[in-house]
């Protein structure tokens, strides 16, 4: 509990570097630290703090844990510990004059000037969360060719299980040579270059690296029927036409081989859909190579 004057109060914010609010029980702010200013770019005094919450769960439990406070009187505040509302965790989205900041903190009642008050102290997240989504972002993406790696499409295969999906996995085949006989300059371009083909033949499916010259797709079905695995394999022989075909001085003489296992009913796992894809891949391989070969 805290029992303190206005102005001894306010000589406390005037040092603080925390972000530290203060606030009547209907959220009207009576003082905030100069960090508070910095979050919200503005000055809060008069202004209600509940405005400036993003609506959902996080400010109704604010607003309900303010209730609380609001019933309190503040000679039971005194005399009854037992009554005092106890201090909640905060996790809500704040919109400053720019932008929509996430932070993180604390709340809990005190006795200031003969009437009850709450004190907030914030934490401005948003730095944090962008620092662990770019961790996570580096993690999942291959750095040669900007798409995902097969840590991350094994993740985004793993979250669409369940459903109808169709997997391929894609080769560029005898890509030893390419980089035997015209340099690893020359065959890191023809993988950029096959990645660029299938994120425009697919620009909504998800599209992957798995390493090596190897490549990856998952994609959506609509219904289990002859004419859909047929147009699928269609799609995925103009991918391989288009890189035979090509006239990027990279893919020169490249072509693909490629494997697709379709699961129309969605009960397969991700282990049986990539080793049913990658024995259809082998298969075209065996065929001849710059070929698709798909599951009946």
């Amino acid at each position: 509990m805290l029992s303190s004057g206005p102005d001894r109060f306010q000589l406390y914010l005037d040092q603080v570097k925390d972000c530290v609010i203060v606030v009547d029980t209907d959220s009207s702010v009576v003082s905030a630290s100069e960090s508070t200013r910095r979050l919200f770019e503005m000055d809060l005094s008069g202004h209600r703090l509940a405005d400036r919450i993003a609506s959902g769960t996080a400010k109704q439990d604010f607003l309900d844990w303010l209730a609380k406070c609001s019933a309190v009187e503040a000679h039971a505040f005194t005399q009854h510990a037992g009554s005092t509302p106890q201090a909640i965790d905060l996790q809500l989205k704040v919109e400053g004059a720019r932008l929509w900041c996430p932070v993180q903190g604390s709340a809990f009642c005190c006795l200031m000037d003969d009437r009850v008050r709450c004190v907030l102290t914030l934490r401005d997240v948003k730095s944090q969360l962008e620092r662990e989504s770019s961790l996570i972002r580096d993690a999942t993406t291959d750095p040669l060719t900007g798409l995902l790696n097969r840590r991350g499409f094994q993740a985004e295969l793993e979250r669409r299980l369940g459903q109808p999906l169709g997997v391929a996995i894609l080769d560029v085949d005898d890509f030893k040579q390419v980089n035997d006989r015209r340099g690893h300059a020359e065959g890191d371009q023809t993988l950029r270059d096959v990645a660029a083909v299938l994120n425009r033949a697919f620009p909504t499916s998800t599209v992957a690296r798995l390493g090596g010259d190897e490549f990856g797709v998952v994609l959506s079905l609509k219904g289990q029927s002859v004419e859909e695995s047929a147009a699928i394999e269609q799609q995925f022989s103009q991918v391989v036409q288009a890189v035979a075909a090509s006239e990027s001085s990279a893919l020169k003489t490249s072509t693909l081989s490629c494997g697709i296992a379709l699961d129309f009913c969605g009960t397969q796992t991700a282990r049986e859909l990539l080793g049913q894809a990658d024995q259809l891949l082998y298969r075209s391989k065996v065929a001849g190579k710059n070929r698709v070969a798909r599951s009946e």
